[in-house]
């Protein structure tokens, strides 16, 4: 069963949400409501996807959060020799396109329904502001879209963090970028490491390598509840070298 934490804020309801139940659009009503963040849409048509049919395919432009209401999704890529593989499922409950919305970059992967499907999604700019705008309402909405389960282990050719360097600093820059549009005169990126790695899907200790990395370089400042990046034209460079 898919939960969540409920929202802080003077009329936070009593209980955890249940996604697969209660579905999106009571967490956005109260994710609004905690964090004042009136500009939220509130057109959430659910979007009926018949099984085999794709939602996004490789290369499109990431341009909205999904959310399974019913149904099931998966995520593949095509290997160099043509076969299909797997790279994520998504039951009911489940968010899935946000890796790419958090780098500002085109899908690296397709996504299938593998059965009927009801879909609800969340523009790129209402998923800005629930990750940026208030940093209560953006730890919860974190653990709403990764769950609870622990990050998996890195794999030895990964755990000293090189493998995430150009992914990390895409996601930097972007998220800097969207950042000083909500708040010019301090474009601090509010998550702190542990959801950012959370978010991209690696161990705290990997992230920590990398962002050790950069710090060292002076290219971003990092602590327990926040990263700013110092340097954007420098880490650019760094990351096209990478």
């Amino acid at each position: 069963m898919a939960t969540g934490p409920c929202w802080p804020g003077p009329r936070t309801r009593p209980f955890v949400y249940n996604l697969h139940a209660d579905g999106l659009h009571l967490v956005l009503q109260d994710a609004a409501q905690a964090g004042n963040l009136a500009g939220l849409s509130d057109d959430r048509q659910p979007r009926p996807v018949p099984g085999q049919q794709r939602v996004y395919a490789a290369g499109d432009a990431a341009t909205r959060l999904y959310f399974v209401h019913t149904g099931q999704v998966h995520t593949s890529q095509v290997t160099a020799t043509g076969e299909e593989l797997v790279t994520g499922r998504y039951p009911a409950g489940a968010f899935f396109g946000y890796r790419a919305l958090l780098a500002g970059a085109a899908h690296p992967d397709t996504a299938t329904a593998t059965e009927d499907t009801l879909l609800l999604s969340v523009p790129a700019a209402d998923f800005t502001q629930l990750l940026l705008r208030d940093p209560a309402v953006s730890r919860r909405f974190v653990r709403l879209l990764v769950g609870r389960a622990p990050a998996p282990a890195a794999p030895a050719a990964e755990a000293d963090g090189r493998a995430l360097r150009r992914p990390l600093a895409d996601t930097l820059l972007h998220l800097h970028e969207q950042q000083r549009g909500l708040t010019p005169a301090d474009a601090l990126i509010r998550l702190s490491p542990d959801d950012l790695a959370a978010l991209l899907g690696t161990s705290p200790e990997t992230l920590g390598r990398a962002l050790r990395e950069l710090r060292q370089d002076g290219l971003v400042e990092a602590t327990s509840d926040f990263v700013r990046v110092q340097q954007p034209e420098r880490l650019r460079l760094r990351r096209d070298s990478w």
